[in-house]
């Protein structure tokens, strides 16, 4: 089913979200700011209008190194819930593991000394959608996680849109899916609103996916109708389905998160060789008033002779988007 047709499908249905979705409307009005600790750019909505107050930017810390050597003029980090190190063991947030476990994760994220806005790839304890789903694991594995995230200040745990596929194609599949994928979200709103956290779905461009675009992900959260769900914007995905930046103008209001890579690695590492669509990015979030963070989800790569400095590679980075920030905004 082509993207035209679903998103056509998904509002002649009766049945998506029917049945395994049954909604909260517990805070749905609620779009009450949390307060932070000071430096800290607490979330905001977007303005839906330009504002001129520029967005500032974030990394993704996927490895205690980046986190100990991150170059210090970034606003924030954003934090994967779950990352498997070298050797094979769970790092950050963990929901599976001990208390203890988490404690000492905790200290070290702790230690690198950034606020903590968001995180990223939020659903990782089992299938979330098919036929071996176990809904009581993941909730139980949603109600540590989100706990989690809040002792370490995260506002807004984002969750990969690859988590929610259908594998056979065909539109009774992709209804059951869609349909879990509401229960599961739902679910994930519940828990994170005692918190006042967000939830920010990352559409990834794929053709099996209950929300590919970030279009089809405003169609879901609309069906949804949950003030904390929203959703998250990733270049590489927008690229990758040919995607209007301008479709963020359009419905400014759910754009809760923001990513962006280079090539195949940080922004700028192989030049300006992405410069334009960095730049058609930023003018459609500073057409929007985004005071919130971009953040660069990335593996870091050598630009220069030696053994890679991550603080050196982070600050070059940092450069070639403010380049270009202050360039959207002059104009």
């Amino acid at each position: 089913m082509n993207n035209v047709n679903r998103r056509s499908f998904l509002k002649k249905s009766l049945v998506a979200g029917a049945g395994l979705a049954t909604f909260s409307t517990i805070g749905a009005n609620n779009n009450s700011n949390i307060a932070s600790e000071p430096g800290k750019r607490t979330f905001t909505p977007a303005a839906g209008r330009r504002t001129n107050n520029k967005f500032g930017f974030a990394v993704m810390v996927q490895d205690s190194e980046v986190g100990r050597n991150l170059y210090k003029g970034y606003d924030e980090i954003y934090l994967p819930i779950q990352q498997t190190n070298p050797a094979g063991n769970c790092q950050w947030v963990c929901a599976l593991e001990n208390t203890s476990y988490w404690l000492e994760q905790k200290k070290e994220i702790l230690s690198w000394g950034f606020p903590i806005g968001n995180s990223s790839h939020f659903a990782t304890h089992g299938p979330v959608v098919g036929e071996n789903v176990d809904f009581e694991l993941s909730t139980f594995g949603a109600r540590r996680a989100i706990a989690r995230c809040n002792e370490v200040g995260i506002k807004v745990c984002g969750i990969f849109g690859g988590f929610f596929t259908y594998t056979s194609g065909d539109k009774r599949s992709f209804v059951k899916v869609y349909d879990q994928a509401l229960r599961y979200v739902n679910m994930l709103a519940d828990e994170a609103e005692p918190y006042g956290i967000r939830i920010a779905l990352e559409p990834r461009g794929g053709e099996t996916d209950a929300f590919p675009l970030y279009l089809d992900a405003v169609e879901f959260i609309k069906r949804l109708g949950r003030w904390n769900v929203g959703c998250m914007v990733d270049t590489a995905y927008m690229m990758l389905r040919n995607q209007d930046f301008n479709d963020i103008v359009k419905y400014p209001e759910y754009l809760f998160s923001c990513e962006m890579q280079g090539v195949g690695g940080q922004p700028g590492w192989t030049g300006d060789e992405r410069k334009e669509v960095d730049t058609r990015f930023f003018r459609a979030l500073r057409d929007v008033g985004w005071e919130g963070v971009v953040d660069f989800a990335v593996r870091w790569h050598n630009t220069s002779t030696g053994p890679l400095d991550i603080t050196a590679e982070t600050r070059k980075s940092l450069e070639y988007v403010k380049r270009i920030q202050d360039q959207v905004y002059a104009e």
